[in-house]
């Protein structure tokens, strides 16, 4: 039987820097990602980061507007080896006004 993980790998942010590490307690040969960026936001370029265990995360994907990536869309992953650990880093975000839905990261794996 597939085990399957739906995480939401940040949830309204609206600063840069790193999201929760979130742990995997069984390997993964798929997965998907997808990103809902505020319509204010000019710059955005989001890390999809994972790591085998230690303390270095490998950079999976970037989601960057600047390169077309457009809100809402679906990007798979590939996996250079099985990964236990995730997590999403945004290295760039344009200043967003009080109140604004900020960014928000999808991940979807499936065994």
């Amino acid at each position: 039987m597939a085990q399957t993980a739906l995480l939401d790998l940040l949830t309204g942010a609206t600063a840069t820097g790193d999201g929760p590490v979130y742990g995997l307690m069984f390997p993964f040969t798929v997965a998907s990602v997808q990103a809902e960026i505020s319509h204010t936001c000019t710059a955005c370029v989001i890390n999809i980061k994972a790591r085998i265990k230690g303390g270095t995360f490998d950079t999976l994907c970037v989601l960057d507007i600047s390169e077309g990536y457009i809100s809402g869309e679906i990007q798979p992953i590939t996996f250079p080896a099985l990964i236990r650990d995730v997590k999403a880093n945004i290295s760039a975000l344009s200043p967003l006004p009080a109140g604004d839905p900020g960014v928000s990261v999808y991940f979807a794996t499936r065994e």
